[in-house]
């Protein structure tokens, strides 16, 4: 029986922002988003790869990094757990590589893809000068202030404390 829906994604080493080139380099640092594996078939997310930390991404081979699988009882409901697990993926390589990951999460928060009108022709008509990055939304704009302001709040408070205790040693 067919219950539900699924989605895949392919996280690849390609630039998005020059026309989804190949990327090559060293995996540097490289998290699955936290309880995915391919092993876990009940799991509403999984993931496929063949790569590690240290793992050379060159262009002999596919530069394929995972396949990323998610199911939900609704297309929403799965492409907001695609959306999620893209956002908790951690890829970063040596100078110079790039991948996909942030051009997929776009996808999924697309208002054409989440209706599924996606013709071939579909990146072409909304990306027609390529992948800019993502644009956040007012909320999203707004959190992301908040957020830096509370990092910023943060930093200033632990200077203070910070030079407190350095006058503090100074006198004793």
């Amino acid at each position: 029986n067919i219950r539900g829906w699924a989605l895949e994604a392919r996280v690849y080493a390609e630039d998005p922002f020059r026309g989804f080139l190949p990327s090559t380099g060293s995996l540097l640092d490289y998290r699955e988003p936290e309880g995915c594996t391919a092993f876990n078939l009940d799991s509403d997310v999984r993931v496929d790869s063949g790569v590690r930390e240290g793992t050379e991404i060159s262009t002999y081979y596919d530069p394929m990094i995972s396949k990323l699988v998610t199911h939900g009882a609704t297309r929403d409901e799965c492409i907001d757990r695609m959306s999620d697990a893209l956002g908790r993926y951690v890829i970063h390589g040596t100078p110079g590589f790039a991948h996909n990951a942030a051009f997929l999460a776009d996808l999924c928060r697309h208002p054409r893809f989440r209706r599924a009108e996606t013709p071939t022709s579909f990146i072409e008509e909304e990306y027609p000068d390529g992948f800019q990055g993502v644009v956040l939304d007012e909320q999203e704009m707004l959190h992301a202030v908040a957020t830096a302001a509370m990092i910023q709040a943060t930093r200033a408070e632990r200077e203070v404390i910070q030079a407190g205790a350095a006058s503090d040693a100074l006198l004793s």
